[in-house]
């Protein structure tokens, strides 16, 4: 939904300063002719300014969606130690038992179903909209068998980058602590404690 009214709201912007442009230069060429000269001591040509007014407003895309795509973060926090796994769902902090059996997963999102049936229904007339929901993806966490979603996730690369971060801090945080699998911190943990080794 964020990357929807993100898009929406960019659109918006876009065309309201394409609008917006020409009109100020139109209603206030004066107040905007003088202050480009203070700025450069140049006199500006009216003809380049009306060129410019009209067409630098669409190259305005990539900073608004920029700054929209940062003011419109969700950030949420997965608290992961050697007992339990903590985040916060609603306001409400949501805890796991790491003594049973549990991992994080990706699951697509609810409605990814209906929006490639929607988008089949429509035809070729789909094939310019952007895919939001089949883009989309649900990071969940497995307790046996168990999923709970904790959060969605808009873009493949960025959930698969997530779920690999929320994994590999399961496998250090089990070898900090010695129990479950982990992985090796330490070249010297790759070794089995054998009867008759050598001491450090």
């Amino acid at each position: 939904m964020r990357a929807m009214l993100r898009d929406s709201t960019l659109l918006t912007l876009v065309v309201a300063s394409e609008f917006a442009a020409p009109y100020c230069l139109w209603r206030f060429e004066y107040e905007i002719t003088s202050q480009i000269y203070q700025w450069t001591n140049i006199y500006p040509s009216l003809p380049v300014l009306w060129v410019s007014a009209i067409l630098l407003p669409p190259f305005l895309w990539l900073p608004y969606q920029w700054v929209l795509t940062r003011m419109m973060a969700f950030h949420k926090t997965v608290t992961i130690t050697t007992d339990e796994i903590a985040y916060r769902m609603y306001g409400r902090k949501v805890k796991h038992d790491r003594s049973v059996p549990h991992r994080f997963v990706l699951l697509d999102h609810r409605w990814r179903p209906f929006e490639a049936g929607l988008y089949n229904l429509m035809g070729r007339k789909s094939r310019w909209l952007k895919r939001y929901y089949q883009r989309s993806f649900r990071l969940a966490i497995e307790v046996i068998g168990v999923r709970k979603t904790i959060t969605t996730i808009y873009g493949e690369d960025t959930a698969k980058k997530n779920l690999s971060r929320l994994n590999a801090a399961l496998a250090t945080q089990d070898a900090t602590s010695r129990t479950g699998k982990g992985v090796a911190l330490d070249i010297a943990d790759e070794w089995s404690k054998e009867a008759g080794g050598l001491p450090d």
